[in-house]
């Protein structure tokens, strides 16, 4: 009976019930077995989550929201849902910012997440040791504040195996225009959507920093910048030149700290000129 029980497929039981069985009916040699089995499908299903969210301080209601792995398709859905759930329950964004560390995936839904970051007026943010790659450049273009430390690489979209090959001219075709209009929406420049598909599918361009600013990639939205400007100048009551010269003054400091994932340029700028 008992050898009956413990040869039972890993197939048709939970994993905290695999460890559990194994514990009450199995001799020391399946139990280690079965902890094995356990701890490589907890990593399995680490390896393929994807919205992640920390929360940093329950205090202060402050979270990060991590896009890691491969974008899939509607992951866009899987973003919004998470982001309603902080809202509804006080919390706000550190730095008001998703991270990125992913490889690309679904161009589709790296530019609906793109759209659904700029609709909710959020930064973007690529640690040094991260990378947004291939499609990510979608959803990183979304950020008023974009923040790319790691690598970025970029190339021309391409079609699954099984995409018939009667309507691939077409589709490659509209594919382009969507994802160059989706970079003009979001006021990057159109040097980024040359860069783009001048690239091919099988290859990547990694975007060295003169790129990245050059481009818009490294970045603030210029209407977001203006009216920073602007705004401060009128709280402090200084002119706007004035703003500028603190902003100056502090850049290299405040850009560390940005870089490091402490406060954005301009929070930190703002901190000091108060």
């Amino acid at each position: 009976m008992r050898r009956r029980i413990c040869a039972i497929s890993t197939q048709q039981l939970s994993r905290l019930d695999i460890l559990l069985w194994s514990v009450t009916f199995c001799n020391k040699a399946t139990i280690a077995r079965s902890v094995t089995v356990l701890f490589g499908l907890l990593n399995m299903v680490e390896t393929d989550a994807r919205v992640k969210v920390e929360i940093i301080s329950t205090q202060d209601k402050i979270a990060v929201v991590k896009i890691v792995g491969k974008i899939k398709s509607e992951e866009d859905l899987e973003l919004k849902q998470e982001l309603a759930k902080l809202h509804g329950a006080g919390y706000s964004l550190k730095l008001n910012a998703i991270v990125l560390d992913t490889g690309g995936g679904s161009g589709v839904a790296a530019q609906a997440m793109g759209r659904l970051i700029r609709e909710n007026k959020l930064n973007t943010f690529v640690p040094p040791s991260g990378s947004c790659d291939s499609a990510c450049i979608a959803v990183l273009s979304g950020g008023l504040v974009r923040m790319a430390y790691g690598k970025v690489t970029v190339h021309r979209s391409t079609f699954d195996d099984d995409f018939p090959p009667e309507r691939l001219e077409k589709a490659l075709h509209d594919a382009d225009e969507r994802f160059s209009q989706h970079i003009r929406d979001m006021g990057l420049s159109p040097m980024l959507i040359d860069a783009i598909m001048m690239t091919p599918n099988w290859g990547y361009r990694i975007l060295d920093d003169k790129d990245k600013r050059r481009w818009g990639v490294h970045a603030t939205d210029r209407l977001y910048e203006e009216m920073w400007f602007r705004n401060t100048a009128s709280q402090t009551k200084y002119s706007i030149e004035v703003i500028r010269r603190f902003f100056y003054r502090h850049y290299a400091k405040c850009n560390s700290q940005q870089k490091r994932f402490e406060s954005t340029l301009w929070d930190c700028v703002r901190k000091e000129i108060y």
